[in-house]
């Protein structure tokens, strides 16, 4: 008995290995060409029409191995559901992509670049889930060739049909932000009190001034300058940080221009700079400021001039002094600067001790001299960060729970939550504590609001969800300014988005999205729009992204970062390439930082896009004409 069932189980294993050794290796001259496409795929094309659009396949290699990955396990089965559906890996190579002659065309039933393996459902079936999701597929392909390098290649997915190819899909490294949200920072430094008839805020202030210059003159004048000076205190301010666009007209050479619009700025900071100790850090984008003159140049009658290239227009003003004295009036205008100017109040207590701060802060809050006590707080908290028991001399701090001082226990705690001085679940209880006693500072409840957003984002459950939604409710209906209000409510259907697709309830979570999208527009700042953006890209919502950003990339200054992203999520569409202001746009990104925009035509694999982009005879130009020399 003993010896059948060892011949048994060697039979068995020799047969086992026979069947491994017969397993047959796809080739693409297995497929089937397209004959007849409806007949051939129509099956593929009903499925993806019907799935919801959040639905995708996708490929990513680590560790040499390639992995697919599809975030809606229906839309795989659907997809793959007879013997001969599958899939196929193209092995696109750089070297196909150069600046000579045309990019690489792909025939309806070829390979781009180079086969590398076909799958079908059998063997796809048969592959270990390496998702934690049950909703989410991951599968690894195998280990890819030793010749694939992340720097050269990338690979394209084929979807097969009754072994006909039904799909072809490239893949691009997109810039994104995964459900982070937004900053909401806690209320903090908001009580305003009056002293003589002067509103006294802790805040520190930011002005903005634009400013001329002369033609070909590197200082900065007098006139120009005493505006700034009228609107500046520096006896209560410092100056910390000047940031810097310096514009030049366009009659000179780049490299004179950007000369000259560094020596300008630094004149500006010199002039600044008499009127305190403290070095004022300063920071200077030079542009030349193409767009305002091809936009006023088209007013006057020198109109034909708008639709020259630059260098044709270089080359026309060069040493042309009577056509530039005709344009002076024009080119006057733009020879300017905007400056942001960072001011600091100052505080006369930098003698005080730790101890003595205390001390002096105690006798205030008692003497309900609540403008001392304001900034001294401020201060003190300000200090107290570099300490290495910052809690030590907080907990000394004697602050009454009373309604006047509840300001003060606000900041106080949004200090030690900052400092991480306790955790976000005891910051919760002590500012729902806090509310409780102080039902009407909204303040407070804003701050709760947000430490409650933060948890959620640990883990989101249905019931805290509602339970939050109650205290936004009223939030809502505060005096607050609308930009707090509205924030907690993306962040809140960030939350609700992700909660949604962590359950394949894509419906709900377009829902989440379109509540996003129309309360957007009430936080206004750029980065804000720049995070919101980050966040759409994440969801393929490129256009809705491209929508956020337009009003900002309209206007005169645009901040890099910004600029970047909107290329980033622009580039890789024909659509974009055809609006009148793409070359502006490339233009000042090669100005700013030409290496950085280069990058976008590295392998998505090496933190570029793609250079599978260079398929568009547009950008293969621009590329050719800018990045030639970072192409290795």
């Amino acid at each position: 008995m003993h010896r059948f069932l060892f011949l048994l189980i060697y039979w068995i294993g020799l047969t086992s290995q026979g069947f491994a050794q017969k397993v047959k290796v796809w080739q693409p001259d297995d497929l089937k060409p397209i004959r007849n496409f409806e007949k051939q795929c129509g099956k593929f094309q009903t499925i993806r029409r019907q799935a919801p659009k959040e639905s995708r396949f996708g490929l990513f290699s680590r560790g040499g191995h390639l992995f697919l990955q599809v975030n809606d396990k229906r839309l795989f089965i659907s997809i793959i559901s007879k013997k001969k559906d599958g899939i196929a890996i193209d092995i696109v190579n750089r070297e196909q992509f150069t600046c000579e002659g045309k990019a690489p065309f792909r025939e309806q039933d070829d390979f781009l670049g180079e086969s590398w393996k076909i799958f079908f459902k059998e063997e796809l079936y048969a592959m270990e889930n390496l998702s934690v999701n049950d909703n989410k597929l991951v599968f690894d392909l195998g280990q890819l060739p030793d010749t694939f390098s992340e720097e050269r290649h990338e690979c394209n997915l084929m979807i097969l049909q009754k072994r006909a190819i039904c799909d072809y899909q490239k893949f691009l490294n997109i810039e994104s932000q995964y459900w982070e949200l937004l900053e909401m920072g806690l209320f903090k430094d908001s009580v305003k009190v009056e002293r003589s008839g002067d509103v006294i805020t802790l805040n520190d202030k930011v002005l903005e001034f634009s400013i001329k210059y002369e033609k070909n003159d590197a200082t900065i004048k007098d006139r120009y300058l005493k505006p700034i000076y009228d609107s500046l205190d520096f006896t209560e301010y410092d100056i910390a940080s000047v940031n810097i666009v310096a514009f030049a007209s366009v009659e000179g050479g780049r490299s004179l221009n950007e000369k000259l619009m560094k020596r300008r700025s630094k004149s500006v900071v010199d002039a600044l700079q008499k009127f305190q100790k403290p070095e004022i850090i300063y920071q200077v984008d030079a542009l030349e400021n193409w767009d305002q003159f091809y936009a006023d140049i088209k007013r006057t009658r020198y109109r034909h001039i708008g639709d020259m290239e630059k260098d044709a227009v270089r080359k026309l003003l060069a040493g042309n002094e009577s056509m530039l004295s005709k344009l002076e009036p024009v080119l006057a205008r733009h020879r300017r600067a905007v400056l942001k100017i960072y001011m600091t109040r100052k505080i006369k207590v930098e003698s005080l001790s730790n101890q003595e701060l205390v001390t002096v802060f105690n006798s205030a809050v008692k003497k309900e001299d609540m403008n001392r006590v304001i900034l001294l707080l401020n201060y003190l908290l300000e200090r107290f960060k570099d300490e290495e028991n910052p809690q030590s001399l907080t907990e000394q701090l004697d602050i009454p729970l009373s309604r006047k001082c509840s300001p003060l226990l606000n900041n106080l705690a949004g200090f030690e939550y900052d400092e991480e001085l306790m955790s976000e679940k005891e910051a919760e209880r002590v500012f729902e504590d806090l509310y409780n006693m102080f039902p009407k500072n909204e303040q407070i409840l804003y701050n709760l609001v947000a430490v409650k957003l933060e948890r959620l984002q640990k883990r989101i459950n249905k019931q805290d969800m509602r339970a939050l939604r109650e205290l936004m409710d009223r939030l809502q209906m505060s005096r607050l300014a609308p930009s707090l209000k509205y924030r907690p409510w993306i962040n809140y259907y960030i939350l609700t988005n992700e909660y949604y697709r962590q359950i394949n309830d894509f419906a709900s979570s377009r829902r989440a999205i379109r509540n996003i999208l129309s309360i957007y527009k009430n936080v206004l700042t750029d980065q804000d729009r720049l995070n919101i953006a980050k966040y759409m890209a994440t969801y393929s919502q490129y256009e809705s992204a491209e929508r956020m950003m337009r009003p900002v990339i309209e206007k005169e200054e645009i901040p890099v970062e910004l600029l970047f992203f909107y290329l980033n999520i622009t580039m890789p569409y024909k659509k974009y390439h055809e609006k009148s202001n793409f070359e502006g746009l490339v233009d000042r990104a090669t100005t700013v930082d030409r290496q950085r925009f280069c990058d976008f035509f590295r392998s998505k694999n090496d933190d570029g896009i793609s250079f599978q982009m260079l398929q568009s005879p547009r950008l293969q130009q621009i590329y050719c004409q800018s990045c030639t020399q970072n192409d290795q």
